[in-house]
């Protein structure tokens, strides 16, 4: 019973730490795209010792690492899901389903938007906060008139955002189309609150499904 107690409140206080103590959280963006067609992104994301990363460019397969203490514990490619092409009306058996035989709970996180995931937690800012946001442009266009339109929209866009945000623009008038984007973030993040806040959106989510889905018939 002794050990048992222990473990009850050692998992209280692991869930207090969860929805109390924030955790912070860095992330880097950079892509290149040159005026002969060539492309190169990259991304990652560290987290205390914990760092993942992916990387994809113009004829090279795309791939993921995960670092650990700085030692790379993983490194796998990365391959976008392909949609099968869809049967026609006419091939398709009355009462035949065209979904498949995947599971219920599997077509239900399909149907979830990761963007709206994403924005759900994003505009909550008892889970997700932005301590810094640094994003620094530098793009021509073979349209100079093209060039100035974005020019003097993202001085806009930088009136608008609150200062934790700020974006650095170097526009260039070559008259080629090129442009490099390098993006800096700093985020504290209650990783407890975030998986409240995932379990609550997938309920309500589920719950508009089952309101939405046609009565079935007779």
């Amino acid at each position: 019973m002794l050990w048992l107690a222990a473990g009850v409140v050692l998992l209280g206080l692991l869930v207090s730490l969860a929805l109390l103590m924030p955790v912070s959280l860095t992330s880097n963006l950079q892509a290149r795209a040159a005026p002969s067609g060539v492309w190169a992104v990259a991304i990652g994301f560290g987290m205390g010792p914990f760092a993942v990363s992916a990387a994809a460019a113009a004829a090279v397969p795309a791939f993921a690492t995960c670092h650990v203490f700085g030692r790379q514990l993983l490194r796998m490619p990365l391959r976008w899901p392909r949609r099968a092409p869809e049967a026609p009306l006419s091939e398709t058996a009355p009462g035949q389903r065209t979904t498949g035989h995947s599971p219920p709970f599997l077509r239900f996180v399909r149907a979830l938007d990761p963007v709206e995931v994403a924005l759900a937690c994003w505009h909550n800012e008892r889970v997700v906060q932005v301590e810094s946001l640094v994003v620094d442009l530098d793009y021509s266009f073979r349209d100079v008139a093209l060039t100035g339109r974005t020019l003097a929209a993202l001085y806009m866009l930088s009136a608008l955002l609150p200062e934790r945000c700020r974006i650095n623009q170097t526009p260039s008038w070559a008259f080629e189309d090129r442009a490099q984007l390098v993006l800096d973030g700093r985020f504290r993040i209650w990783l407890g609150r975030l998986m409240l806040a995932l379990m609550l959106f997938v309920l309500k989510h589920r719950r508009l499904m089952v309101q939405r889905s046609p009565p079935a018939s007779e």
